[in-house]
């Protein structure tokens, strides 16, 4: 009896943290590794939905601790890859309360470090400062692995210099050589932030400046990276979008080719009804009938508005990856040896009238600007010339100009010409192109 009753509490015993076990843990286990996959693979829309799913999943605290912050991190991360840094800093710092709430030192070191970039981007120099030192100070304390404080230092020098720069402050000489090994870092993004806060340091202390040619070719090679990496997540979510489309129209077709075969049949039984019975109850079928192809065309035409929803999205989206383009090809193109000097309102570099006096009064000028449009807007001049054989170089050069929405009084001292001059070109060129067309 005695050996009974001990076996009977030692299965007790062994199975009492089975049955405090939370039955949601494998669920959330299972989407948040299903997202990270998807992150992995590139499909972001889709791994955002399920991190999304994994956060609002986790309903007890030992969930959260395990997979709440590491979706909500996951998330940040993605919307920080796709450039939306204000919905990154949101995600992130919810991430850094939650670790402090919690005392989770990863978790607030894996927060801290994003955002401090992100601070450093949108030129908030303190914050950027503080979290370096913070994320820093949780590094030290901590035996952390170098899969994870990889390129922190680096990091470091970087939010440390600007933040010196911005309050005019020198920097130790610790952290200039620390600055000058980051501007060689395989990192592109923080190897043209070196790059870029050398070439600063440097100009301060003299005329010649040996960072700022590569910082110059670095940064042209990094937006080109960026252009052709929006350009490959707009083409893949186009065609996602365009799949569910085809998906959802091709469940409308069966679901209206059902519908008309079930309503068909039920046509056919009112008919025998009716011919066979010849009674009171016929009335009723014939409406009942009647109901039922009413209910079928309001059904089918919901998802006939549907289709018009989801239309009206997609051409949305294409309007906003077409803008996206185009400030994208601008932005290149004024990183380009002519393109630089072009006074337009979005030019970053936002040259001045001595740098734009005379630009295109060269012929070789004009050719070499003519090469830089075709190379960032997808060979513009050439279909240009290719549609109007009779196009010279320099009305060419003035209809890509005109093309950029630059004002007629900077395009006449680009040219050596008078205003009047520009203008009447521009209505010859217009009727010429009108006519083609």
């Amino acid at each position: 009896m005695n050996i009974s009753i001990k076996t009977l509490l030692a299965l007790a015993v062994f199975l009492l943290p089975a049955c405090k076990r939370n039955p949601s843990t494998p669920y959330v286990q299972k989407v948040y590794e299903e997202a990270v996959r998807l992150q992995q693979a590139g499909n972001l829309n889709d791994a955002i939905f399920h991190y999304q799913l994994a956060a609002t999943s986790c309903h007890t605290i030992e969930d959260s601790l395990s997979y709440w912050w590491k979706a909500m991190y996951g998330q940040g991360e993605i919307w920080k890859r796709k450039n939306f840094l204000e919905d990154a800093r949101r995600d992130l710092e919810a991430v850094l309360r939650f670790a402090r709430k919690h005392r989770l030192d990863t978790a607030a070191y894996m927060a801290y470090r994003p955002l401090t970039l992100i601070y450093l981007e949108n030129g908030m120099y303190g914050k950027a400062y503080t979290h370096a030192l913070r994320a820093q100070d949780i590094a030290s304390g901590k035996n952390f692995p170098d899969t994870l404080t990889r390129g922190q230092s680096e990091e470091a020098a970087i939010v440390f210099s600007a933040y010196a720069w911005h309050t005019r402050q020198e920097i130790p000489d610790t952290i200039y050589r620390r600055l000058a090994g980051t501007a060689a870092s395989p990192d592109m993004e923080r190897r043209i932030l070196a790059l870029g806060l050398l070439a600063l340091y440097k100009e301060r202390d003299t005329v010649t400046n040996p960072y700022l040619t590569t910082y110059i070719e670095n940064c042209n090679r990094y937006w080109k990276t960026r252009f052709r990496h929006f350009t490959d997540e707009a083409e893949r979510e186009k065609k996602q979008l365009i799949a569910e489309r085809d998906a959802f129209a091709e469940r409308e077709r069966n679901i209206l080719f059902i519908s008309l075969t079930l309503f068909s049949l039920l046509v056919c039984g009112a008919v025998f009804v009716a011919s066979t019975y010849r009674n009171k109850h016929a009335i009723d079928r014939i409406r009942l009938i009647l109901k039922q192809k009413e209910e079928t065309i309001r059904y089918l035409e919901a998802q006939k508005g549907n289709d018009e929803s989801l239309r009206l999205q997609i051409e949305e989206k294409e309007k906003e990856w077409h803008q996206q383009e185009l400030q994208i090809r601008s932005l290149h193109l004024y990183d380009m040896e002519v393109g630089r000097k072009i006074p337009s309102a979005d030019n970053p570099h936002a040259p001045q009238p001595k740098d734009y006096t005379n630009l295109m009064s060269d012929a070789g000028q004009q050719v070499k600007f003519l090469k830089e449009m075709d190379y960032c807007f997808n060979n513009f001049a050439t279909g240009l010339q290719q549609l109007i054989p009779d196009l010279t170089i320099e009305e060419t050069a003035y209809c890509c100009l005109f093309h950029l929405n630059i004002r007629t009084s900077d395009i006449a001292e680009m040219f050596s010409r008078s205003k009047s001059t520009i203008s009447s070109r521009r209505k010859r060129l217009e009727a010429k192109i009108n006519a083609k067309n």
